[in-house]
């Protein structure tokens, strides 16, 4: 492992989780005088490391960000495992754990049983109205009624031959997709059943940006301005000309407070204007947004949106995207020869599909989607003209290179002692000028003069000026958007593949890549979840050897997902993907104090299975409540520096902020839920007592 930000974000984040083991082992030696509590711990350790174990499992960009956080945690609880069950019980005999005077082992004892007194009650009580307890935690958490789509659509294509809604989907579009329901009664129902869950979710769907809920910047009316070339053949130059004449506009306001333009390359740039505090809530912001876009609307060469208040304006009539849902990828090992059949194939499309391609592109490589624009002007050449004018293809070339506004860079000079880059462009290129190529006569080698226009010919065409190489084959991906039914769209594409295949000499492939939306391309992490606590239920039904028992102990997570579901809207937190993470880390740490509980328990059970149960599971709390405290405690303090280090760090922020607020509340878990939920074992025990 590399030490970086996020393996040293692993160190720390796990000095709290790694005290817990010790914390254990070390009060059991203190009062039990014995090691019986090492398999509750590798139990614990292993509920955790499972947990982690799924971050490797994610989407490539979040695990490259997670797994070697993930890898510095199980390294560092699997020895802390080891150190707790061996170096521990050694340790307590050199420091002598268990050397309390008796006189404070007595008034501990009377403060116990005041205590568990009390909780005793509470248990009676909790016991006593369990429904309410129980609804009251359901709606806590929350129901999803707000995933409910508002009527279910009816699939009239060729693949479902259905014309008609089927009887359920009727049903539900005139009950939970009436118009009545969804205006009046779904947004009350959302409120009331939504829970915690509801507000997480509301605060998931704005966390596209990270901002502080008392922030100036979300506060501060602002309009962004952002431009984007709409021809081809201007420079870096030319946008920042436009971008100065709109600066020259904004400064003429005094209204405006500050703002800042980046022009990023030559078909790109943006300016974000803020107001004077006394204009923000004015119509001056409205009044400037309305001379920004008269002022675009005069500029032919570029395209611009503007937004921020009021409704938002865009003057751009095309993408500056290549989308191409339907794709074919073309191999080979000669790149002229290849487009030479690309062009063949683009030329089949066209014609074979009757004004229903408008676009054929060619893009480099076979695994690149929304790729950007970038136009290019391309020559062909009569070959048989250029030997009747006794020219060459050097001349002509020589020719219009010279109305090319590439660049060439030569070495550096030194001028006056200081070095400078040299690069060389062609005079005629600031003059550039489509009918000059055609007209302009060139003398060949023989003094012969032809006009240019007559030996080539000039057309644009879009690409994304790459060439792609893979397994020492060029890559050429054809693609296009068809206009009509998928079923037509599919037939047209594998009927074209069959024909170049055929017409391909050996070395040379192509094959069919439709666009299909795919949940592997839009991996969602949270649904893994479900997978952790899956893992977390096997482990637990090994160590207390019980189906029933290991539900009481993911029963503790919900809870703790409460108090992170609460933390973030509370707070004013947009969630990332700390997020995610700490719902993972909770689910690993938040069981082991219900393990530690109930690992004890089935033990006195089985030693004193005379007692009453109650009050078993009393004696197995008091036994493990304490060094639970301190386990809670000491992974909030390992999280606390990222919380001090406030929210640039983002990631670790809300990492921090989630599992803090999700420990706090998987204690109430542990008090309440807990006895909640073994309240049929107590009654049995009571039962078979009266009998």
């Amino acid at each position: 492992l590399e030490i970086h930000l996020y393996s040293l974000a692993g160190i720390t984040v796990s000095f709290g989780i790694i005290i817990n083991n010790t914390i254990v082992m070390a009060d059991h030696i203190k009062h039990k005088g014995n090691r019986k509590v090492g398999v509750s711990l590798l139990a614990a350790t292993l509920t955790t490391v499972g947990a982690l174990v799924v971050i490797f499992f994610l989407d490539e960009a979040t695990k490259l960000t997670l797994s070697d956080f993930a890898a510095v945690v199980i390294i560092n609880l699997s020895v802390s495992f080891f150190i707790a069950l061996f170096f521990i019980p050694s340790l307590s005999v050199a420091i002598k754990l268990r050397g309390n005077r008796k006189r404070m082992l007595i008034n501990r004892k009377r403060r116990v049983v005041k205590v568990t007194g009390a909780y005793s009650k509470a248990i009676d009580f909790i016991i006593r109205f369990r429904v309410a307890f129980i609804i009251l935690a359901i709606l806590g958490f929350g129901i999803p009624v707000f995933y409910l789509p508002d009527s279910l659509p009816v699939l009239k294509d060729n693949y479902s031959k259905k014309a008609e809604p089927t009887k359920g989907e009727a049903i539900y579009n005139k009950t939970l997709g009436n118009r009545t329901f969804i205006s009046d009664v779904k947004p009350v129902l959302n409120k009331v059943l939504g829970g915690s869950f509801r507000l997480f979710n509301d605060k998931l769907k704005g966390s596209n940006y990270y901002y502080s809920k008392g922030s100036d910047d979300v506060q501060r009316t602002r309009l962004n301005v952002r431009i984007g070339l709409s021809e081809n053949g201007l420079t870096i130059e030319d946008i920042n000309d436009v971008c100065k004449g709109l600066e020259n506009m904004v400064t003429s306001y005094h209204e405006v407070d500050k703002f800042v333009t980046r022009v990023s390359d030559a078909s790109s740039a943006s300016m974000d204007i803020t107001f004077i505090p006394e204009e923000d809530f004015t119509a001056f912001p409205f009044l400037l947004k309305a001379h920004i876009e008269d002022y675009m609307n005069g500029i032919g060469s570029y395209h611009a949106s503007v937004y921020g208040v009021g409704q938002g304006f865009s003057n751009q009539v095309s993408s500056d995207y290549i989308q191409g849902g339907y794709r074919i990828v073309m191999r080979g090992f000669n790149y002229d020869q290849l487009r030479e059949y690309a062009e063949e194939l683009k030329e089949r499309l066209i014609e074979g599909a009757k004004g229903r391609i408008k676009e054929v592109y060619f893009l480099g490589g076979d695994d690149r989607w929304w790729v950007k624009k970038d136009f290019r002007n391309y020559v062909s050449v009569d070959n048989s003209q250029i030997a009747h004018a006794g020219s060459d293809i050097g001349e002509v070339f020589n020719s219009i290179k010279s109305y090319s506004k590439n660049t060439i860079k030569t070495s550096d000079l030194f001028i006056n002692g200081v070095s400078a880059p040299v690069i060389i462009r062609s005079d005629l290129s600031d003059r550039y000028d489509l009918w000059q190529i055609n007209h302009q006569p060139i003398i060949s080698s023989t003094g012969a003069g032809i006009k240019m226009g007559d030996m080539v010919t000039v057309h644009k065409e879009i690409t994304d000026n790459v060439i792609c190489r893979e397994d020492q084959q060029f890559v050429i991906t054809v693609a296009y958007d068809f206009i009509g039914n998928a079923e037509l769209g599919r037939i047209i594409i594998e009927r074209n593949v069959r024909e170049t295949a055929s017409l391909l000499p050996l070395g040379y492939t192509a094959r069919s890549d439709r666009f299909t939306f795919s949940w592997e391309k839009k991996q969602k992490n949270y649904p893994l979840i479900f997978l952790v606590i899956l893992i977390i239920f096997f482990i637990c039904s090994v160590l207390l050897e019980s189906l029933s028992q290991p539900l009481i102990v993911i029963g503790l997570i919900p809870f703790s997902f409460i108090g992170l579901f609460l933390t973030f809207p509370l707070f004013g937190i947009v969630p990332d993907e700390g997020a995610f993470a700490a719902m993972v880390l909770l689910c690993g740490i938040v069981v082991n104090g219900t393990l530690y509980i109930l690992d004890d328990f089935n033990r006195l059970r089985r030693e004193r299975s005379y007692m009453d149960r109650k009050e078993l599971y009393l004696k197995a709390f008091n036994g493990k409540i304490i060094p639970i405290v301190l386990s809670v405690l000491s992974t909030i303090v390992g999280l606390l520096p990222f919380l001090l280090t406030g929210r640039d760090g983002q990631f670790w922020f809300t990492l921090a902020a989630g599992t803090i607020g999700g420990l706090v509340f998987s204690m109430i878990g542990l008090l309440v839920f807990q006895p909640l939920m073994l309240c049929r074992t107590f009654r049995r025990k009571n039962e078979n007592k009266s009998s």
